[in-house]
């Protein structure tokens, strides 16, 4: 439904210049960008990059994720995936790198596929800095010791 929602509200803003949202459905994207990506999937990402958009909003995802993490253990229900927050980011993220995957490295990468960082033996909750990157789309690529890969999308403000 968050994913659903936000689509919908992409594209009323890009058709409308982002001028003709109502406070109900500002409100409605603010409730899904508040949330813990972890948990609200890439509707979280998409909210969040129309609220940006708006206006001058931040999202503390340690925050939000350290709930969700501790309900989670709690009920032992949600699974803890790789990844990374915030996004869209200004000046810094942070790994999520769980602790039985064994990551040996993550890249950072142009759209076009060029490394422009590399680092060996991340941790989880390891930050790095990404305030002097030009404002665009880049990738993060983890690399795990049994060579399988995952891939994230990563959006600079």
């Amino acid at each position: 439904m968050n994913l659903q929602f936000s689509n919908c509200g992409v594209l009323k803003s890009l058709t409308s210049g982002f001028t003709s949202l109502d406070s109900t459905e500002i409100v409605q994207l603010e409730n899904i960008a508040n949330k813990c990506p972890l948990d609200g999937g890439q509707g979280v990402f998409v909210a969040r990059s129309i609220l940006v958009q708006l206006g001058n909003y931040e999202f503390d995802d340690r925050n939000l994720c350290e709930i969700l993490e501790e309900r989670g253990s709690k009920a032992q229900t949600k699974e803890f995936v790789a990844g990374f927050y915030p996004n869209p980011a200004l000046n810094e993220i942070t790994f999520i790198i769980p602790n039985e995957k064994d990551c040996q490295s993550v890249r950072l990468l142009s759209t076009i596929g060029q490394e422009i960082y590399k680092i060996a033996k991340p941790v989880n909750g390891q930050n790095m800095k990404i305030g002097q990157l030009v404002t665009g789309i880049y990738f993060l690529e983890y690399q795990y010791a049994d060579s399988s890969k995952e891939s994230f999308k990563l959006i600079k403000n």
